[in-house]
């Protein structure tokens, strides 16, 4: 066939197949990417100390246990005494973060297990595995100092949110 082609035919023909096997080779040789959440507890380290809730009778400690996991505790006053009314960690798996929550204050003691989503300098959201809710639970460092915790279900509804003020007490 190429020797009924004309000379310059046949090079302008040449250059385009090779133009064409370039691009499949390289379409080919892509690999697909995931977006993973490389994450440590360092990036997170904002999130650790007391904090006073604009919820009525409400405070939160996020503390640092032997450099394995960031311990969350939702104290609630009740006739004068802190009562814990949530626990969670923040911890390392799989070179990203993941956080899982116990509500004490439900007859079955909710549990829940969340991944990372999403996270910059000052900000991770976390996604509720079972896709229960809160679905989203978004902490967020203000400009302000200030701490941002919002709930969200699973059309990205906020169901609750409120700030924290951090403390300077020991």
């Amino acid at each position: 066939i190429m020797s009924r082609i004309k000379p310059n035919a046949q090079m302008v023909l040449m250059y385009a197949l090779g133009l064409v096997l370039t691009g499949i080779l390289t379409i080919l040789s892509c690999k697909p990417t995931q977006d993973v959440h490389v994450a440590s507890l360092q990036s997170v380290n904002w999130l650790q100390g007391r904090w006073t809730s604009s919820l009525e009778g409400q405070y939160e400690n996020f503390i640092l246990i032997d450099d394995n996991f960031i311990e969350r505790v939702i104290y609630q006053v009740e006739d004068g005494q802190p009562v814990i009314s949530e626990r969670g960690k923040i911890f390392e798996k799989d070179a990203t973060l993941a956080m899982t929550t116990t509500i004490f204050n439900t007859k079955n003691n909710e549990f829940s297990k969340f991944e990372l989503i999403g996270q910059n300098i000052n900000r991770v959201t976390f996604r509720n595995i079972e896709e229960d809710d809160p679905y989203l639970i978004i902490l967020q460092l203000m400009d302000d100092g200030k701490l941002v915790i919002s709930e969200m279900n699973q059309f990205e509804r906020l169901i609750k949110k409120y700030e924290l003020t951090r403390n300077n007490l020991p």
